[in-house]
């Protein structure tokens, strides 16, 4: 999945993010809404899927309850 937009100015996050997965860890994004957690969820699974990690998505959100 090719994104339209570049991924910038949350470098350490997803690194982060990234060695956490590396190492066979799950990972949890929280936080308030409109501070990208979803735009650091996306970058992260298509850097892992490109990486041949199987990923798996789950959501808990109030909408999605």
């Amino acid at each position: 999945m090719q994104l339209g937009w570049p991924f910038v100015g949350r470098d350490a996050e997803l690194d982060q993010v990234m060695a956490t997965l590396a190492a066979r860890q799950g990972v949890v994004l929280a936080g308030d809404a409109g501070v990208g957690k979803s735009r650091l969820l996306a970058e992260a699974v298509e850097r892992s899927t490109a990486a041949g990690l199987r990923v798996l998505l789950v959501r808990a959100t109030r909408s999605s309850g």
